[in-house]
């Protein structure tokens, strides 16, 4: 009995979900013909706006807002050529000197952004200091005045500021290696020359106020 019962229940719930759906449809179907006879009416007929009338009924379902793939992140170069982060200073001969500003920046300087026939300066006999190079264009050369300049803000930027007298090597960027190991701002350098420097505050504060960025 008590089986019986609940199979009755449940024909009796069923039934009364059937009902209801066919008096949903009744509705629906009733609502679509009004529709029709409006669109038979209309002097122009205009699909959108009876989309959304549709989908605002629910005589039609709701369409999925379609995603926008999403934009593929730009992977850092590791070898950009952008030099905006480096100090930058022009020669009295119109040539660009760059001079980096931490460890890492002179890294990127000496091994990313220098070309081969760029020249490179730092401060010698061991000090920590700045890389600093001399745009050079391709088959021209600097002259002992650019130089000196580069010498002597090889100088400034280093632990030898303001020493009467220094010792600045320097080499073609190609010569400049990074082995595998060495900390950062830590090169080797081959076929290096050597440049005497004497302080020369009318120079460097020439150089300071052609300072392009930073």
């Amino acid at each position: 009995a008590e089986a019986l019962y609940k199979r009755a229940r449940k024909r009796e719930a069923g039934a009364k979900v059937a009902r209801e759906r066919i008096q949903k449809s009744e509705e629906d179907l009733a609502l679509a013909g009004s529709y029709a006879r409006e669109v038979e009416k209309a002097a122009s007929t205009d699909l959108r706006d009876w989309q959304r009338k549709l989908v605002g009924s629910g005589l039609l379902p709701k369409r999925p807002t379609p995603q926008r793939p999403a934009s593929p992140k730009k992977a850092r170069n590791p070898r950009s050529k952008s030099t905006d982060r480096f100090r930058s200073f022009e020669s009295k001969e119109g040539h660009r000197i760059l001079v980096g500003r931490t460890n890492h920046d002179n890294d990127r300087l000496s091994i990313s952004v220098a070309r081969g026939n760029d020249l490179w300066f730092h401060i010698g006999k061991g000090y920590a200091g700045s890389h600093v190079v001399v745009r050079v264009p391709k088959g021209k050369t600097a002259s002992l005045e650019t130089m000196i300049d580069a010498g002597m803000l090889a100088t400034h930027f280093s632990k030898q500021r303001g020493v009467p007298i220094t010792e600045v090597i320097y080499t073609q960027a190609k010569n400049i290696r990074k082995p595998k190991g060495l900390p950062p701002g830590r090169v080797t350098a081959n076929n290096t020359k050597s440049l005497t420097i004497r302080y020369d505050p009318a120079r460097l504060d020439r150089l300071l106020d052609s300072v392009k960025n930073g």
